[in-house]
């Protein structure tokens, strides 16, 4: 460690100081309501600062232990906010130094929540049972932290509840369940309302991948009824959000229920307006556009996916755009715009390789194979067919994936026999 190094102190002075604001914007956004937008205000305004003090932490964190710890705190401390506001893969470098400087210091808590984090960033690349033997590793790592009892219960209860959308992905729904009752026991017990809304959410996920829609309802309805009564808009924009893609799935042949899922994504996208969260507004939009075009509304569906890519362009969170551009090349598809399909499906793909998004790296290529099959261009879709097959077969089975093959495995069948 050298601390006696020109521009240490000021350095480690500004370090200090953009951790406190990052740790009250992360206090102001959990609050919900007109504070969650005040969080993201003084994160917005203050984030080039943050993230300069963090690298200058991180740099150092092999051999200065007050650097370390510095650096794993940039991450841990502010969590919820971060994985709203940060593109994917930057906070998963945060994530994996904060773990480093963890390890330098020999803080079981803190490597635990690290690899809790990246264990999530797993779960949102597809790679389900990496997630499920992280977050295992993560709650075995609890008890060797010298830390409260409640603090230990608390971790606890959101890494359960993370292990619980793993196991779901994996094709366990009665591990899932079983692990978010657990959760859910906890956060009664300590009387955690963002832990239960969280494990009432992802055991609504759970029913939903299920097919039972009527639980997954009664769970939902348990996550907004709790948002309400405490005042979280945040907690009921995305209970909302999630009760509409309920009743999208359940009744997407009924109009009246369709009517009904529009109306809740349009009150979940007042709430998001509210808390000046754009990511939320965005993701929201894109649900909207989906329930229109399921009802054949297909220039207001498109107008909403275009609005959608324009937030989208503003933030940056290139995830959430490869999601708006793939539901409107859908649509365009649907329009016989094939054109404008292909252009915006060749981008869903580049970028979802860019930021290893790779289920909708697949679905992007399978529909790129469909276009040139139309086209008359059987090798260009057979290459296509090849690619999307090479990134399925690098991912476990049951990750959601086994389905797209399914279709491919018969596209292929299909021009093979009319090139034959």
């Amino acid at each position: 460690m050298n601390n006696e190094k020109p521009g240490y102190k000021f350095k480690k002075a500004h370090a200090d100081h953009y951790l406190k604001v990052l740790i009250e914007s992360e206090k102001f956004y959990r609050q919900g309501g007109n504070e969650s937008s005040e969080g993201l205000a003084i994160l917005g305004r203050e984030m080039g600062q943050i993230a300069r003090a963090q690298d200058w932490c991180a740099q150092g964190a092999h051999n200065d232990i007050i650097r370390a710890r510095l650096c794993s705190d940039f991450c841990n401390q502010a969590q919820h906010i971060l994985d709203c506001y940060m593109q994917p893969e930057e906070l998963k470098r945060w994530n994996w130094q904060g773990l480093k400087a963890a390890r330098t210091l020999d803080d079981y808590f803190s490597y635990s929540e690290h690899i809790s984090q990246l264990a999530n960033a797993a779960l949102g690349q597809g790679k389900s049972y990496k997630a499920v033997r992280l977050l295992k590793t993560a709650l075995e790592l609890i008890p060797l932290a010298q830390k409260p009892e409640t603090e230990h219960l608390k971790s606890k209860a959101y890494i359960l509840c993370s292990l619980g959308v793993a196991y779901s992905e994996v094709n366990q729904p009665g591990e899932a369940r079983k692990v978010l009752d657990n959760a859910l026991k906890i956060g009664n017990e300590l009387s955690d309302d963002l832990a239960k809304q969280v494990a009432y959410i992802n055991l609504a996920h759970i029913y939903h991948h299920d097919l039972d829609f009527q639980q997954a309802e009664f769970y939902l309805n348990k996550s907004l009824h709790l948002s309400e009564a405490t005042g979280d808009l945040s907690g009921q924009s995305v209970a909302l959000t999630s009760l509409a893609n309920v009743f999208w799935d359940c009744y997407e042949e009924d109009s009246a229920m369709l009517e009904k899922a529009i109306n809740y994504l349009e009150k979940a996208l007042g709430f998001a307006r509210k808390l000046g969260d754009s990511n939320l507004q965005s993701e929201i939009i894109c649900s909207l556009s989906k329930c229109h075009w399921q009802m054949s509304n297909c220039e207001i569906a498109w107008d909403l996916g275009v609005e959608a890519i324009v937030i989208v362009n503003q933030l940056g969170n290139l995830r959430i755009r490869v999601d708006a551009q793939m539901n409107l090349a859908n649509i365009a598809l649907d329009k016989r715009e094939n054109d404008v399909a292909k252009a915006l499906l060749e981008e869903v793909v580049s970028t979802g390789k860019h930021i290893r998004y790779d289920i909708t790296v697949v679905n992007g290529l399978y529909n790129l194979a469909l276009l040139a099959d139309v086209n008359k261009q059987k090798e260009l879709a057979l290459e296509y067919i090849s690619q999307a097959l090479n990134i399925c077969n690098t991912h476990d089975s049951d990750c959601g994936f086994d389905e797209v093959k399914e279709e491919i495995n018969k596209l292929i069948k299909k021009i093979t026999e009319s090139i034959e």
